[in-house]
């Protein structure tokens, strides 16, 4: 239309071209805006605060928030002065990109250029203040807004809400809720739904359902959030035929249950092991046109493969990629984590090598996974070469998966290559922590080194660890048994031995 427009000799104005980058910023194709941008000069047109505004948001929504602060400060720069929308623009892309500490300085900008913020942009900076786990900021910010006579809305009381619960602060959220009343402010839904994901995860999801109906009595609609939010509430509590009773109602009052609604049917089944019922959900999802995701499909390879059924988990991780849905890395741990608990090591092990091949960045779990496998099953050399090689992808290795191999290690009786993956940690600079030095002092143990025992002993008070209960009773009963025995606990200064004549009566003056 406005390529006719300009053929037809009609020379479009300020406004048509504004028109024109709104609609190519909201396809996502600002880079178009910025070409119109330039036949506006070349018309002989000046580009008004709107035009840049309009830009600004298009970055903004693109995710080029850096390239939109630069043409802020350009437009000043270069004499359009800013209004209260650009600014409420800018901080708003730069609180939805996680940069509160740069939108707090343009928000205290403004008052310093003569532009009053408004509601819209103090919602906007509450929000992501909130999001970002700074509420007490939120707070005083929120302070500061109604003293500086500009009222809150339902919005800004849902947003301060949102944040307190999140950051624990549950009777300030609710003291909040009464102060919104107060104000005469009527809950909307979103201020439903708050409150009742808040009651689903503290396990009150029976209250949770009264919210529900009051809703429904008070005119409010629910979205599907609110009833995705209950139904994983009930699912949580393994009360899956009261999730289905809420999906059925949600279905009869007209809302269409998208991807995530599913999900959380599936992984309820799933979690119950009525993997017949969870299955059936994949395949009602597809006739109903609804897309599985990679979510759905993780869930359910995890739950076949715990219900002890490999080859259909096998099946149906081939299925997905026929599907269109390619793996993540959590489909691919769920895989391997699979084949290792149902004891198919070697194709596990193959798995990870495919995958390598692919191209799929590897992660610590990746390995852990079948680090642990291996150690259970005894293949201590298969579990030493994955652990090398986690190391040559560049994947230190945390203190779990050294604790896995110096088990594995001590209960296979390898007890000085234990030792020495302990001083590899060490070396590594993975500082040894408290489970280390007890799987390594029963390591000991078990192969009656009652002096290295000893020894260890005394580096674990001097780390400030303590020993476990049954360790310390396979320790005294082994000095009890060595002739060194009185010699071994004199060299520990915390404990006090008594001898009546048979045998060694240990009373520790403290654990170790």
């Amino acid at each position: 239309m406005f390529r006719d427009l300009c053929s037809a000799g009609i020379s479009p104005d300020i406004f048509t071209h504004n028109i024109l980058i709104n609609s190519l910023c909201k396809l996502n194709r600002v880079d178009l805006g910025f070409s119109l941008l330039c036949g506006i000069f070349k018309r002989g047109y000046e580009p008004n605060v709107v035009t840049f505004t309009t830009l600004i948001k298009g970055l903004c929504s693109s995710d080029k928030i850096g390239i939109a602060v630069e043409l802020f400060v350009d437009m000043s720069k270069k004499g359009y002065p800013a209004d209260v929308v650009t600014y409420g623009t800018l901080i708003d892309g730069l609180c939805k990109a996680g940069d509160t500490g740069k939108a707090l300085r343009f928000l205290r900008q403004m008052g310093e250029n003569g532009c009053r913020p408004n509601l819209e942009v103090y919602n906007a900076m509450i929000d992501g203040l909130c999001k970002a786990g700074s509420t007490e900021d939120a707070l005083k910010l929120f302070k500061e807004m109604v003293g500086g006579g500009v009222q809150p809305d339902v919005i800004t009381y849902n947003s301060l809400m949102q944040g307190l619960y999140d950051s624990g602060m549950s009777s300030e959220a609710n003291e909040l809720f009464d102060s919104m009343v107060d104000q005469g402010l009527l809950p909307d839904v979103v201020t439903f739904n708050i409150q009742i994901n808040v009651l689903c995860r503290e396990g009150r999801v029976e209250d949770a359902h009264i919210l529900l109906d009051t809703m429904i009595q008070r005119g409010l609609d629910p979205d599907i959030f609110t009833y995705s939010t209950l139904m994983d509430g009930y699912c949580l509590q393994s009360k899956v035929k009261d999730a289905m009773k809420v999906f059925d109602f949600m279905v009869a009052m007209g809302r269409n249950p998208g991807t995530i609604t599913y999900n959380i049917l599936i992984n309820g089944y799933c979690r119950a092991k009525r993997m017949d019922e969870a299955m059936e959900f994949l395949m009602e999802m597809q006739c109903e046109g609804v897309k599985p995701d990679v979510f759905t499909y993780s869930t359910l390879i995890d739950g076949l493969f715990r219900a002890g059924r490999v080859m259909a988990a096998k099946e149906l991780f081939n299925e997905m990629q026929v599907q269109g849905t390619r793996p993540n890395i959590v489909t691919y741990n769920t895989l391997l984590d699979g084949l290792c608990k149902n004891g198919c090591l070697e194709e596990a092990i193959k798995r990870l090598r495919i995958i390598q091949n692919e191209g799929v960045k590897i992660n610590q779990q990746t390995f852990g996974i079948l680090i642990n496998g291996l150690c259970t099953t005894g293949k201590l050399e298969a579990a030493v070469d994955i652990f090398n090689d986690a190391m040559t992808k560049g994947l230190t290795p945390d203190v779990v998966k050294y604790n896995t191999i110096i088990k594995g290690l001590c209960e296979a009786g390898h007890v000085m290559k234990a030792s020495e993956m302990l001083m590899r940690m060490e070396k590594e600079k993975c500082p040894p922590n408290s489970v280390t030095f007890n799987i390594m002092f029963r390591g000991l143990l078990k192969k009656k080194e009652s002096l290295k025992a000893v020894q260890l002993a005394i580096e674990m008070r001097e780390r400030g660890f303590s020993a476990d209960n049954n360790t310390l009773k396979m320790f005294f009963h082994m000095l009890e048994i060595d002739e060194n025995g009185p010699e071994y606990i004199k060299m520990l200064p915390d404990f006090a031995p008594k001898d009546d004549g048979k045998r060694l009566v240990r009373e520790p003056k403290s654990t170790l």
